[in-house]
């Protein structure tokens, strides 16, 4: 999917993979408004293809900080 203005208006959080790897949020402060936008730096390498499910497991223990109430376990 390619990173457009009308995608991060839409959005309500903000994911990057790395920020230090490959200066992700960068590029999207660079080009993009975040104004009143929350970023999510998730520290995963963008170095994996698509269903990999290595990074499957990655983006659900990284993203549930960002997604889950405080206490609740994820759902199944």
């Amino acid at each position: 999917m390619v990173v457009s203005q009308e995608l991060i208006d839409w959005a309500d959080l903000v994911f990057v993979m790395s920020e230090k790897d490959d200066g992700h949020l960068t590029f999207i402060k660079n080009n993009f408004s975040l104004k009143g936008k929350r970023v999510c730096d998730l520290d995963i390498p963008d170095n994996y293809g698509r269903d990999d499910p290595e990074l499957i497991g990655l983006l659900r223990e990284r993203g549930k900080e960002f997604l889950l109430p405080q206490g609740h376990p994820p759902a199944l």
